[in-house]
């Protein structure tokens, strides 16, 4: 199963999108949206973590504290 090449976010309790991926990759680079953050490529839901969409998981930038 291929992923969505564009999702829906669920921010600050509102359905937001949906945004392709370059525009997500900014958003989690910017720190607006978080692994955590709610995805779906519905507006209806089902609702799940971006971390858990594959790729998705990766285009948040590493916290260079946690970096030894």
């Amino acid at each position: 199963m291929s992923q969505p090449t564009a999702l829906f976010l669920r921010l600050n309790q509102e359905v937001r999108g949906p945004f392709g991926p370059e525009l997500l990759a900014e958003l989690a680079h910017s720190g607006i949206i978080t692994p955590a953050t709610e995805a779906s490529a519905d507006a209806a839901g089902p609702w799940i973590p971006l971390q858990a969409l594959g790729d998705y998981g990766r285009m948040f930038p590493l916290d260079r504290k946690s970096v030894v």
